[in-house]
């Protein structure tokens, strides 16, 4: 008698996570937060490098500068939250790095995957495929957050 089912590991030892992605608050500041501190930056570099210049040219200038990026960083941010395939889905994370959104769709987390203050980049990897996301703190709750994070820790030291 030939079994008509694929044999599949239903009973790993491996722990496998549940993670339920949520939508950001922290997504759309931070065009903002890092445009004031590059506005910041490029003040206090210019006052101090040309000190003769009357500090409203060197606003002038700043702003020049800077407005621009900040509405390039606005439309990136933008494309990433409109683009993030994690957001209102469950994806099963497990101890491995892998990440799986569907029964067909298994991304493992590379080392080239890093961990910000307001959130973690992580860079997926499946068939010589990458997808880049962004995961922000508030879309993960606490314990599921700190769990990602040891895993793209742990893809590192295996580098």
């Amino acid at each position: 008698m030939k079994n008509s089912t694929k044999w599949c590991n239903l009973y790993s030892t491996e722990s496998k996570y549940k993670l339920s992605f949520t939508p950001s608050n922290i997504a759309p500041k931070v065009p903002l937060y890092l445009t004031v501190l590059f506005l910041v930056l490029f003040f206090t570099l210019l006052y101090r490098l040309n000190a003769s210049l009357d500090a409203k040219y060197i606003v002038i200038i700043v702003l020049t500068l800077t407005l621009p990026q900040y509405f390039f960083l606005r439309y990136l941010f933008k494309q990433q939250i409109k683009s993030n395939l994690l957001v209102g889905n469950n994806v099963l994370l497990s101890e491995s790095g892998e990440l799986t959104f569907a029964a067909d769709q298994h991304w493992q987390i590379t080392s080239a995957s890093f961990i910000l203050p307001f959130g973690c980049s992580l860079v997926l990897e499946r068939n010589s495929k990458k997808l880049f996301c962004w995961v922000f703190k508030d879309s993960l709750n606490n314990r599921s957050y700190r769990r990602l994070c040891r895993l793209v820790m742990r893809q590192k030291a295996n580098v």
